[in-house]
Parts: C-alpha cells; sequence; structure tokens
C-alpha cells in the first residue's frame, strides 16, 4: 500500500509538470501518512483547457467612429478547414439617451461575407468601424455571432456596450528628433483642456490623458500601426526600430587571402560599400483615455532613418594578387 500510494504520487506530479522541491515533499507527506495508518491526500482532478471561439471582443470609441474588435481563441472547439473558413455576423444594438438602464432596442444585423472579413483582419484581431452621425447621442452596443461552414451557429456573445463617449481635444503635432544611437525621440505638447478627476465633491485634478504614437514606413498603414505596448503618460517616448541581422552596421565580413601564382601570399582586399539607404518613416499620435477610447490622429510628421540593406547588394573588389 505505501509503494502504491508513493507511485501514484510521483505518477501525478510528473503529469501535472512540478517542479523537484514539491516532488520530494509530496512524497515525505505521502510517507507520514501511510506510515500513520492514513490515505495520501486526494489527488486533483487536472481538466484540459477550456476551448472557446471568441477570445475577446470590444467596443471603443476612435475619433469619429466606433470601432468594433474582436480575436478568436487560438485553438478552436471545432476545427475549421481554410478554403471555408468562418463567417460572422455583427448584431448591433442601440441605447437610447438618457435612459442607459432600458432595454436593447436591436437593430439590423450585418452578414460580413468572408472576403470582406479578410479585410477587416489586422494580426490576430478583426477590427469594424461604424461612423458616429452628427447629433447621434445613443449609446451603440453590439452581439457577435461565429458560423461554422458545416456546424452552422456554434457561438453568440453577449453584447458589449460603449463605456463611454470622450471629447478628445486635437492632438497636436509631434516633434521627432533622430539621434545618433539610430533611435527616434519623439515629443508632444499635452492638450490645453486635460480631463478633470474628481477627488472629492469640493475638489478635482487635472490629470492629462495618454497617449498612443503610431509609427510606419507604410503610408497607408500608419492608422493600425501602433507602436506602443500601453497608453504612454509621459510627453515623450523614445522608439527604436527594429533591424534584421543583414542591416549595415551589424554586418562582419570576414577579411581573407587570396593564392597567387607561385605561393601564398597575402593580398589587398577591401569592401565598397554604397550609400547607405534610408527609408521615410510616418509618425502620429492619438489621445487615450482609461476607457481606451481614442482621439482623432494628429497630422502626420515623417523622417528619414536607415533602412535594412541585404549583404548581396554590397559591391566587393579584389585586385591581382600581389607576387614576390
Amino acid at each position: 500500500m505505501l509503494c502504491k500510494d508513493v507511485l501514484c504520487s510521483i505518477r501525478w506530479i510528473r503529469q501535472s509538470g512540478t517542479d523537484r522541491t514539491l516532488l520530494l515533499m509530496w512524497i515525505l507527506v505521502s510517507l507520514l501518512l501511510s506510515a500513520c495508518g492514513l490515505k495520501t491526500p486526494p489527488q486533483p482532478l487536472v481538466l484540459p483547457p477550456e476551448l472557446k471561439w471568441v477570445n475577446s471582443l470590444s467596443v471603443r470609441q476612435r475619433g469619429e467612429v466606433i470601432r468594433l474588435a474582436w480575436s478568436l481563441g487560438e485553438q478552436l472547439p471545432i476545427a475549421v478547414n481554410s478554403s471555408r473558413p468562418l463567417r460572422f455576423r455583427i448584431l448591433p444594438y442601440r441605447l437610447n439617451y438618457p435612459c442607459l438602464d432600458c432595454e436593447l432596442v436591436p437593430e439590423p444585423a450585418l452578414a460580413l461575407s468572408p472576403e470582406h472579413a479578410a479585410h477587416l483582419k489586422f494580426g490576430h484581431e478583426w477590427r469594424m468601424d461604424f461612423p458616429i452621425e452628427p447629433g447621434d447621442l445613443h449609446t451603440p452596443a453590439y452581439a457577435l455571432e461565429i458560423w461554422h461552414p458545416q456546424e452552422g451557429l456554434v457561438e453568440r456573445t453577449p453584447s458589449v456596450a460603449l463605456q463611454a463617449r470622450t471629447l478628445f481635444p486635437q492632438p497636436s503635432t509631434p516633434l521627432l528628433q533622430r539621434l545618433a544611437s539610430g533611435a527616434v525621440r519623439i515629443s508632444w505638447q499635452g492638450p490645453g483642456n486635460p480631463r478633470h478627476v474628481t477627488k472629492s465633491r469640493e475638489s478635482s485634478t487635472p490629470q492629462w490623458y495618454a497617449a498612443n504614437v503610431y509609427g510606419t514606413p507604410e503610408r497607408h498603414a500608419l492608422d493600425e500601426s501602433l507602436l506602443n505596448a500601453k497608453p504612454v503618460l509621459a510627453a515623450g517616448w523614445l522608439f527604436s526600430p527594429s533591424r534584421g541581422s543583414d542591416a549595415i552596421g551589424e554586418n562582419k565580413q570576414e577579411m581573407t587571402s587570396l593564392a597567387g601564382t607561385r605561393r601564398l601570399v597575402r593580398s589587398t582586399f577591401w569592401i565598397a560599400l554604397p550609400a547607405p539607404p534610408e527609408d521615410t518613416w510616418y509618425f502620429s499620435l492619438r489621445w487615450v483615455d482609461r476607457f481606451g477610447n481614442e482621439s482623432l490622429a494628429s497630422e502626420a510628421v515623417t523622417i528619414s532613418l536607415p533602412a535594412t540593406v541585404l549583404p548581396q547588394s554590397w559591391r566587393m573588389f579584389w585586385p591581382v594578387p600581389l607576387v614576390h
């Protein structure tokens, strides 16, 4: 009985990936309990991770549009053939102002074709923007349906409403400074009318908006090229463009010797590098509040940064070996 309990404990700990220290402690406890005539503690049941269709669903303001964004789980409950992708159906609702506690009013559903959905995908996320009509003060809410090509409707999410509307000031144009290290210092001026956070009934304190910085060498992709992982609270940020292993300044070309006609001798060797090319980067700025809502984008500014150059574009010259 004692050996059986210990073996069962070892087998369970190995399957759960527990470290060696906990393994030894568990064996010691099992031995003590078995010596006293007691059974080992009940082993917890390890359940496989629950698979889900929708990983995230959010509704936020972004300038003059309401953005609905969603992502799917890394592993879906039912496999999907790439030739027959999933279909999405958006269910819009509205909360009539000022009755925010009233029942949701459904609006016509919007079915997305696979071709339309493909244009809305950015990385692992789908994003769809709904324009805000002038004078429209209702609060939007959205639910999402997932349709499997063989199984039909497999998921309908609860509705998610916009948490708040924010009247953002227009962001000022950011200032760019290229440093000798290759990084870019991005600075900006805070808004002239910061939001006020109430600390008590008698007082409130001004609090600046955070900022999201967008940048890319491709002008058409600027609106979706977020650089910072989380909103920047300071009035400036340092950005270092990523450079591959074949970028100029990171290549290490070994010098070699060439064989002469009579005997091995050292020869002159050099590399003639062309002028390093540069890429034009575009940067813009958006204010962001505590709900994740964003303002309109600032005016885009440009700066030239070193481009990545492949070694094949280097020009190499070997002169005739010198023979003594």
